[in-house]
């Protein structure tokens, strides 16, 4: 008995919920896939470019959008030099004086609880001798050189009691005389600044006094506002103040004064000047050092200028326009 054609079957029926789980199936295997490939072209050695199978990455031509890299230069790097710092006017830790051009004496300020050391150079300061015999004298703190002549050199200085004392030597140093009595010389203490031992005694000064130079019936002071005062009538009257910017000591010449010029305009180190009691005369060259506050000491004899500043002595044989 032939069978009967089956007819057409009904479409089955697909609920919305299973539908919903295919489409959701369907789409976290696109996500996948789509992760797998951005996997495989951006964590290779962490450059993200693809590598080539067996073999190693290319190295990509990239475009660099930044400024250029300046070229390197053949010239010397000039750095721009540091501007010392303005020096404090400080008494001074050195002082000298000249008998004349060769013989020169100087002497270490130290303190009432250490002695001086005093040396001589008797050829313009190519070398110096340390006098021995000074310590028997006890004197301690320097505060004035006294170059009568070359016969008699004498030193205001304190002793052990921090008391004023003058001591003389008539040998250039082999030995020293007794201590006598400072009075009736000019003498700067520090320890007091307002006021200077002076030909007459005592004298009271219209200023905080830094330093001094002073010979015979004449005197100036440096005070501690970087101004400078003069007597000529031995310190019975002052002059006015003279404004004095980077001068940092004072010392005698032959008939009025020079002083020492720290770290001025473009020059760092030292330079020499004249002073004739109302005006600072016109800068010479400069002697390039490190300078420190209270550490030059400066005179002058004729046209020879020396400065001792730290452990460098320097001598000019044309007032200061160039150092030897």
């Amino acid at each position: 008995m032939a069978r009967k054609p089956k007819g057409p079957r009904k479409p089955s029926s697909v609920s919305p919920k299973t539908l919903a789980a295919l489409l959701s199936i369907f789409a976290v295997v696109v996500l996948a896939i789509s992760a797998i490939a951005i996997k495989g072209t951006t964590d290779k050695e962490g450059d993200g470019f693809p590598t080539i199978a067996g073999g190693s990455s290319p190295t990509p031509t990239v475009e660099d959008s930044s400024e250029p890299a300046d070229e390197p230069s053949d010239e010397p790097t000039m750095e721009e030099p540091e501007t010392p710092k303005p020096l404090e006017l400080i008494p001074p830790k050195r002082i000298i004086a000249t008998v004349n051009s060769d013989l020169i004496v100087r002497a270490t300020v130290a303190s009432c609880d250490s002695n001086t050391k005093f040396e001589i150079s008797k050829d313009g300061g190519a070398t110096w001798t340390v006098s021995e015999a000074i310590e028997a004298t006890g004197a301690t703190k320097a505060l004035r050189i006294i170059p009568t002549r070359a016969e008699l050199i004498q030193l205001v200085s304190l002793n052990a009691d921090c008391e004023p004392q003058l001591i003389r030597t008539e040998n250039q140093g082999d030995s020293w005389l007794a201590p006598i009595g400072a009075t009736g010389a000019w003498y700067l203490d520090p320890a007091q600044p307002t006021s200077l031992g002076g030909p007459d005694g005592r004298l009271d000064i219209g200023c905080e006094a830094v330093n001094l130079a002073a010979i015979a019936d004449r005197a100036a002071v440096l005070c501690s506002d970087a101004t400078i005062i003069t007597s000529t009538d031995r310190g019975v009257s002052w002059s006015e103040p003279v404004d004095a910017p980077n001068v940092t000591s004072i010392g005698l010449s032959d008939d009025s004064y020079v002083v020492s010029l720290g770290n001025a305009d473009e020059c760092v180190g030292i330079q020499a000047a004249s002073f004739n009691g109302t005006k600072i005369g016109t800068p010479g060259a400069c002697l390039e050092r490190t300078v420190k506050s209270g550490d030059t000491a400066i005179a002058q004899t004729g046209d020879t200028v020396l400065a001792w500043s730290g452990k460098d002595f320097a001598t000019s044989s044309d007032g200061g326009k160039t150092w030897q």
